[in-house]
């Protein structure tokens, strides 16, 4: 365990999707086929914020009358960069985000912990529509947290992150809202938009 700036961490890998965003939107803008798009969801109930509940012995669906939570999330933020490869399937890379605060976990120790993650993906679409289409996906890549206790000490880790879409819905043509049941960092229930450059 170590310390180190989150914020630095988090703008490098924000930074980074940027740039790659920038560049294949600058190819994108060459091609006539709308080969690639941009996909920007929000999530709840990812495995990190289910581990976190397990660990400090809490449970994820509980409601309090009185003040505050046990537990609270920010909700999942991903943006994914995706490319067409063929009428079935798509791959790219997609950047996440989590914070979670647990209020009282075990010996009553406050902390929040903060979770990025970079995965390459890949989606297979089936059932065309003439409004949409039905997709399952799977991802996997590497996670970056960020621990800070009520002392003020601050622990990184890396672990393994993953995503399996088992069934997602896309309605529209350019531009698509989405909408996703799965299970991995991004988070059970997943809703958002993409756009095709």
């Amino acid at each position: 365990m170590y310390f180190f700036n989150f914020k630095k961490i988090f703008l490098k890998y924000f930074l980074t999707f940027i740039a790659a965003f920038c560049s294949l939107y600058s190819y994108a803008q060459t091609t006539s086929d709308k080969k690639f798009k941009v996909k920007v969801n929000a999530g709840m109930f990812s495995d990190n914020f289910i581990k976190q509940a397990k660990s400090n012995k809490l449970s994820v669906f509980e409601i309090p009358v009185l003040g505050q939570p046990a537990m609270e999330g920010s909700g999942i933020y991903s943006a994914e960069i995706l490319s067409k490869i063929n009428k079935h399937f798509e791959a790219g890379i997609s950047f996440s985000y989590q914070n979670i605060k647990v209020n009282s976990g075990i010996n009553y120790i406050e902390y929040r912990v903060n979770y990025v993650a970079i995965m390459p993906m890949f989606y297979y679409k089936y059932s065309f529509r003439k409004v949409g289409y039905y997709y399952s996906g799977a991802a996997a890549g590497i996670g970056f947290l960020h621990y800070k206790f009520e002392n003020d000490q601050k622990v990184r880790k890396r672990e393994l992150e993953y995503q399996a879409t088992l069934l997602g819905l896309a309605i529209g043509n350019r531009f698509t809202v989405v909408t996703e049941i799965g299970y991995g960092c991004k988070g059970i229930f997943q809703l958002g938009f993409s756009y095709k450059l």
